[in-house]
């Protein structure tokens, strides 16, 4: 019994010993000003970044706008076109306009996670003809 007592009391010292450690770790990272929780905040609703979007759907629009995206007027200035997978639409302006169109979950994938996700696995069509720009802009995502 007594043994059983005594491997009770260290593990409930290891215990304290960690808290202790824990706790020392947070007040240090709270202190410094450059990791304040509102500012790591601020920069993580920075997901779309220099991104242009062409929507369909104009509930969309707040959203891209509140994560730093910016929905645009005409095809021509995007980026990506943003649809539902079951919107139907005529293809035609798109391949004119060499249009990457991605699905819209990939918006609300991205604010989910707090970052830009792949967008390979989102894109519907391609339109662009140019595979070397594509590359370079999922490789900044």
């Amino acid at each position: 019994m007594n043994i059983k007592k005594s491997k009770q009391n260290n593990e409930d010292e290891e215990l304290l010993h960690l808290t202790k450690i824990l706790s020392q770790i947070h007040k240090e990272y709270f202190s410094i000003p450059e990791n304040n929780i509102i500012d790591i905040l601020k920069n993580k609703k920075k997901i779309f970044t220099g991104l242009n979007f062409y929507i369909y759907n104009s509930k969309l629009k707040k959203k891209i706008e509140d994560f730093d995206g910016v929905v645009v007027e005409t095809l021509a200035e995007a980026n990506y076109v943003i649809i539902s997978k079951n919107l139907e639409l005529d293809l035609t302006s798109l391949k004119a306009d060499h249009c990457v169109v991605v699905d819209e979950n990939y918006i609300f994938d991205s604010v989910y996670k707090l970052r830009k996700v792949n967008v390979e696995k989102y894109v519907l069509y391609d339109f662009s003809g140019d595979d070397q720009l594509i590359n370079e802009i999922f490789d900044d995502l």
